[in-house]
């Protein structure tokens, strides 16, 4: 199968992340599902961009928390927890529903989860999980120091606070970032961003080096006026890390790690699936959202 429409390569730590996991899922994922949103796709390729689109109901929670925190910064709600948790059960709820009624069959980019698509669990199941997950969280939240500093942070010093996803070039190679919020303090720049215990946290002080990238390429201050606090989130309590790695050392992850997905490529950087080797490991298998395309191929 070769794919011949041609998508901008760039490096994400998810991109990086699901190549490490299985090749041959990384090349359903960012070229057999390509096109597949059109109706006159083939088949394979309109069932990848579906599966393409599972979440996990971890994945699934942590974007409904940040995304509902980003809200409360650009709403400038200073800072009310009561609220901030308001608006995730607003959009767990929401989300139920849509799943409830089956909105991704008809649009694939609705939410649609790994575990009730591979009915691995009940759709109330998951809710009854995700609502007691944000009581456990919000039960102690508040009380984290950073984390009501930057709400308390005014709009006019808030550097970046959407939902938009942020990138910045190196050598022409576009590096995507998602961090909760960039805004400026006591004279310095600071990138915060949540990690939580449902997460892989392997890479996060990688997210953080990638943060001070964006901000140096951006904004060029002083290597030293920039904080990168991390706020770890568990179930029963929270704390700040301040990590810094060397920049140097992170660029060239990046550049490795781009050149290994990037030979996996024709020399007309062209994508063929029989270049993408399939994982050996089963329980790798178990767990991936292509798992139904996989089988037939």
């Amino acid at each position: 199968m070769q794919n011949n429409l041609k998508s901008e390569f760039s490096w994400s730590i998810s991109r990086h992340n699901i190549f490490e996991y299985c090749e041959r899922a990384y090349y359903f994922h960012y070229y057999g599902s390509w096109n597949g949103w059109t109706q006159y796709s083939d088949d394979l390729s309109i069932q990848l961009f579906k599966l393409k689109h599972l979440q996990t109901k971890e994945l699934w929670l942590i974007h409904i928390i940040c995304n509902s925190f980003k809200m409360a910064i650009a709403k400038q709600i200073v800072p009310d927890f009561s609220n901030i948790k308001k608006y995730v059960i607003k959009f767990i709820l929401k989300d139920i529903s849509s799943l409830k009624i089956k909105n991704w069959m008809d649009d694939p980019k609705q939410i649609n989860l790994f575990s009730t698509y591979y009915e691995y669990a009940d759709i109330d199941s998951i809710k009854t999980w995700a609502l007691k997950k944000i009581n456990n969280y919000f039960s102690h939240l508040h009380t984290n120091k950073t984390l009501n500093t930057l709400l308390k942070i005014p709009l006019t010093m808030q550097k970046c606070h959407d939902n938009n996803f942020k990138y910045f070039k190196i050598n022409k190679l576009k590096i995507w970032l998602n961090p909760l919020s960039i805004y400026s303090y006591n004279k310095k720049l600071i990138a915060f961003n949540f990690n939580f215990d449902l997460s892989d946290s392997s890479n996060w002080s990688l997210s953080t080096a990638l943060s001070e990238l964006y901000i140096l390429v951006h904004w060029k201050p002083k290597i030293n006026d920039i904080v990168t606090p991390t706020l770890f989130v568990k179930e029963n309590r929270n704390y700040t890390v301040y990590a810094k790695r060397n920049l140097k050392e992170v660029i060239q992850i990046v550049n490795k790690s781009t050149l290994k997905m990037k030979s996996r490529l024709s020399y007309t950087q062209k994508a063929y699936i029989d270049n993408f080797d399939k994982t050996t490991d089963q329980k790798k298998c178990h767990t991936c959202r292509f798992k139904e395309a996989c089988m037939t191929k």
